[in-house]
């Protein structure tokens, strides 16, 4: 698998001929457009409810894994009393506050208004525009991402094992990246290459999934490598560090799929089932064309 011997990477880079600002503009629409169906619903929505603003963990300093999230609307103040801590979470920053203390809620955009605020049985009835048929989903990097060094996920089969390959979409004599026989996750940094590690900000790269040994590719997914990306993914330290990155990501188009994907994926089971996570679980499961997942979800979110 040296040069171009993924036939469908040759192919690809043959028809990538277009300047690359032209690229750019192409991959936010298609971004854009597979968010619709969360857009359209967002628009009906905002017009019929005030604005949600941000969400709280509250719970007895003593006691970590109690307590429960409440959303906030818009200008609501949140109070801690004296011997409570609270997790502030909003899609800028994780915030732990000793109580007594005071804070107050900040405005969101429409997609998360939608996933706060819709009635659970509107939320359950959107399905996603694509899906991968028979092939295997991409879940990262998708849309945009904030490293220079992605987490590589797919929806693997039991027992398969995989090759996969980034390129760089806007130069078409770099090598591809290559990793043989492998299951996900996995670095990009893993990937054998003669090119930097770290792939180049502002830049549009494609994923490409295939069965170990076999030339059909089952799973492709371009992304745009963010102009203020950061090297590496780190494991966040706790759940609401995780759901708060994990809102940025999804917080304004073009969303940053793959990379909320892989902080939800860090969750802890109590953390997971919080009607907060299950509602942004189901979120990115709409973006990537996870229709599995979202059948998964849904019996969750409708309890």
């Amino acid at each position: 698998m040296d040069g171009c011997n993924m036939a469908t990477v040759c192919l690809m880079r043959k028809s990538a001929n277009k300047s690359g600002t032209f690229r750019r503009r192409i991959l936010l629409l298609a971004v854009a457009a597979m968010a619709g169906v969360v857009g359209i619903w967002a628009g009906r929505f905002q017009r019929s409810h005030a604005t949600a603003a941000a969400f709280a963990w509250v719970r007895e300093a003593s006691d970590p894994a109690g307590g429960r999230w409440r959303v906030l609307r818009e200008g609501a103040q949140a109070e801690v009393p004296a011997g409570k801590r609270l997790d502030w979470v909003t899609p800028r920053q994780w915030e732990e506050v000793e109580g007594p203390a005071e804070r107050k809620a900040e405005p969101v955009s429409p997609e998360l208004e939608l996933v706060l605020w819709a009635p659970r049985q509107q939320l359950a009835k959107l399905a996603p525009v694509a899906s991968p048929g028979r092939g295997v989903l991409v879940r990262s990097p998708l849309g945009v991402t904030g490293y220079r060094s992605p987490v590589i996920d797919w929806a693997a089969y039991p027992d398969k094992r995989y090759d996969v390959a980034i390129f760089d979409v806007e130069d078409e004599d770099s090598p591809p990246r290559l990793a043989r026989d492998v299951v996900p996750p996995i670095d990009t940094a893993q990937l054998e290459t003669t090119e930097p590690r770290l792939l180049i900000p502002g830049r549009i790269y494609q994923v490409q999934v295939r069965e170990a040994g076999n030339q059909a590719t089952l799973g492709v997914a371009r992304f745009l490598v963010a102009d203020d990306a950061t090297e590496h993914f780190v494991r966040p330290a706790g759940g609401p560090q995780a759901l708060a990155r994990a809102l940025r990501g999804m917080h304004r188009r073009p969303f940053r799929t793959g990379d909320s994907s892989l902080e939800l994926k860090s969750l802890q089971k109590e953390d997971a089932r919080t009607e907060l996570a299950l509602r942004l679980r189901y979120l990115v499961a709409l973006e990537q064309g996870d229709g599995e997942e979202c059948d998964r979800l849904r019996p969750l979110l409708l309890k």
